[in-house]
């Protein structure tokens, strides 16, 4: 990309780690802002030696360390069940956007208009600095249509530029894999959810035997995927080593647990930022509904994926074959 014009569509997560590498690089940087995201200073600092010593000679303190990252994180995502509760972390963001940029009509620009966490909350401290070099211009604009080398937005600006980079975020809500699974009764999980995913515990779904899912229906957290990752690794090995155990053909969740279940989530989601934050995000189903997220801490999570409980499933058990005699 060097000493091209270079276009970029999206200002989310990924924009904001591969924007500051590419603008040093690029004659021109054209970026197209749909919707800007509050932005927090990340703490990205290199531990001093005598630390890492510690860490190797007393391991307990880098537990201890990790433990209280973890703590803190998990304050923020406790921040985001309402709207006040996040106005101290808006306030942090509000200071670190008022203190890297100087332009007053770019600070507009990048300012904005929800809860901080309505959207997915960013931590970059190269991310606004980019923005304000010279070789960079802000459209606060959707890209509208590509003709060649020009790119059109939908304020109707014209750009034109060698490279494209499409930042335009994740499919969360409408799964791609759902079109591919199938379940008993020969229909896609997709066309089952007719755009809200909904399943138990964010790991099984109705009419899929033995059909477990990583990141499943209403499992995502303002939090590390592993955290997820792990926990429902946990109940997931327990379903199966009790299904060998036990002689267990096949396990499927029950349709009156997974009503009970979602209608709980519901309820919980109801006064939370990312459903009362006033934006239009990822997390939000075309239905309207934050088919997405779970609404409790993960201390909760991790407690209720310990153990998989036979009683909440539907459960097909093998015939034993009587044994043959000589």
């Amino acid at each position: 990309m060097t000493g091209k014009r270079v276009a970029v569509v999206g200002t989310g997560a990924s924009a904001t780690q591969f924007v500051p590498r590419i603008q040093p690089l690029a004659k021109q940087l054209t970026v197209f802002q749909r919707t800007p995201h509050w932005v927090l200073p990340k703490s990205d600092i290199s531990l001093p030696s005598q630390l890492q010593t510690l860490f190797k000679y007393v391991p307990v303190t880098q537990s201890v360390m990790r433990a209280s990252i973890y703590g803190i994180f998990e304050s923020l995502n406790g921040g985001l069940k309402n709207n006040a509760a996040m106005r101290p972390v808006q306030r942090v963001a509000e200071h670190h956007l008022q203190k890297s940029i100087q332009d007053p009509q770019l600070r507009r620009q990048l300012t904005p208009n929800y809860v901080i966490g309505c959207k997915r909350i960013l931590q970059s401290n190269e991310w606004y600095p980019a923005l304000a070099q010279n070789n960079v211009t802000l459209l606060s604009s959707a890209l509208a249509e590509v003709k060649g080398k020009q790119l059109i937005s939908s304020e109707g600006d014209i750009v034109e530029a060698d490279v494209i980079i499409l930042g335009t975020g994740f499919e969360v809500a409408e799964p791609p894999i759902a079109k591919r699974v199938f379940n008993r009764h020969g229909k896609s999980v997709s066309d089952v959810w007719q755009g809200s995913p909904e399943g138990y515990m964010g790991t099984m779904v109705e009419d899929c035997p033995n059909g477990f899912l990583m990141f499943g229906p209403n499992i995502g957290v303002s939090s590390s995927a592993f955290i997820i990752i792990e926990a429902q690794m946990t109940y997931i090995i327990d379903a199966l080593r009790q299904a060998i155990q036990q002689n267990i053909k096949t396990i499927e969740p029950n349709p009156v647990r997974i009503s009970e279940f979602n209608q709980r989530v519901d309820e919980a989601l109801k006064t939370t930022v990312w459903n009362k934050g006033g934006c239009q995000s990822y997390f939000i189903d075309r239905n309207g509904r934050n088919s997405t997220l779970w609404p409790w801490t993960t201390f909760k999570m991790r407690q209720q994926l310990s153990r998989f409980n036979l009683d909440e499933y539907l459960l097909d058990r093998q015939v034993e074959k009587p044994v043959e005699m000589a």
